[in-house]
């Protein structure tokens, strides 16, 4: 049930409920075990410029199970830090670390968790073979003369 409808339903104001959501929330995450966590997921993504560093959280999630593990604020490897506390105090062995192809996150992957085997995350990996392939595809395409374009036009 959304928001406003529990604050219909109960007939008190959106901002009560949230504020009784968000207090939940606040509780219920507040300690997040890392013990059984082996693969790891580091992603950033974009939230607007209001969060500074140009808008970007890094989020860390347990690939296993889909839990947010951290969220930092910007989307340099200086916001893993307190991450990399946590998984000392946790004495979580990470095996697997899913990133994009940025260079930040990684270099701070080989540095912290020297053991840890680096995977390029699937959605990067397939959105380059995407692109690459409709290089080619446009690429043939051009060469193609006028009644063989119409022959391939909408095969993609």
């Amino acid at each position: 049930m959304c928001i406003q409808s529990l604050a219909n339903y109960f007939n008190i104001n959106w901002h009560t409920v949230k504020a009784v959501e968000k207090s939940h929330l606040r509780k219920k995450y507040k300690k997040i075990s890392l013990a059984n966590t082996t693969a790891i997921g580091i992603d950033e993504i974009y939230m607007g410029e209001k969060l500074g560093d140009k808008g970007y959280l890094t989020i860390v999630r347990d690939l296993s199970t889909g839990a947010t593990l951290f969220v930092g604020k910007g989307k340099s490897s200086k916001s893993l830090k307190p991450l990399l506390q946590k998984l000392k105090s946790s004495k979580s062995v990470i095996e697997f670390v899913a990133v994009d192809l940025a260079p930040s996150f990684t270099s701070w992957i080989k540095e912290n968790l020297p053991d840890a085997t680096i995977v390029d995350d699937h959605f990067h990996v397939i959105k380059l073979m995407n692109d690459r392939l409709n290089k080619v595809r446009r690429r043939i395409t051009r060469e193609l003369d006028h009644e063989d374009k119409g022959e391939i036009k909408g095969l993609r």
